[in-house]
């Protein structure tokens, strides 16, 4: 009788050990985060800030667009800049109408110059590479940028609906450019596009 009464506790003690092992297995890792870890927000910007920087974009294009008409040695170079003088200085007026309609005070008509920089000096094909790849291309991508964040963030209703007006003209700009660049040979990286004015 012993026998069997200590191979039945044998038995069950045998049984119990998986149920313990399991019990020592550590629960899952989780992914919540903790209670005190910060999100980054969504890149913001502004409404005053979006209007004197889209004003110094503006002044920027019509700055060194008139300095490109009486330097370059391009005529197609030639071409695009006047189309800049013009399409630039119309929004440069609607800028300043929309800001004062929004209750903002409107920009000022200073270039940027530290754009300007990279063109005072040079002449012909010199110039031509600097006025495409800084002002035609990088200025343009800068200014997409601007504008989409405005378009898509900014907090006054006026200059938000304005900047999705724009944006189009300014995306057509850019492809204008960028087409500028690869028929003149002029090489823009990538990684350089849209990121000289990125301070907002």
């Amino acid at each position: 009788m012993q026998p069997i009464i200590g191979l039945f506790v044998g038995l069950c003690f045998t049984l119990a050990l998986p149920a313990q092992a399991a019990d020592t297995t550590p629960p899952p890792a989780t992914t919540t985060p903790p209670p005190n870890s910060q999100v980054n927000p969504p890149e913001t910007i502004d409404d005053q800030t979006f209007v004197q920087k889209a004003g110094m974009s503006g002044a920027t294009e019509i700055a060194a667009s008139k300095r490109a008409v009486a330097l370059s040695a391009s005529e197609k170079v030639k071409t695009f800049a006047r189309q800049m003088i013009k399409d630039h200085t119309k929004v440069a007026g609607q800028l300043k109408a929309t800001a004062s309609k929004a209750g903002l005070q409107p920009p000022g008509d200073e270039p940027d110059p530290a754009v300007m920089s990279k063109l005072s000096g040079l002449t012909g094909a010199d110039f031509d590479k600097a006025y495409i790849e800084h002002v035609a291309v990088k200025a343009h991508a800068d200014a997409v940028s601007l504008f989409s964040l405005q378009a898509a963030s900014g907090k006054n209703a006026t200059m938000k609906t304005w900047a999705k007006r724009t944006l189009p003209a300014l995306q057509h700009h850019l492809t204008m450019a960028q087409k500028l660049a690869k028929d003149s040979n002029v090489t823009v990286q990538p990684s350089d596009t849209g990121t000289q004015n990125r301070t907002y």
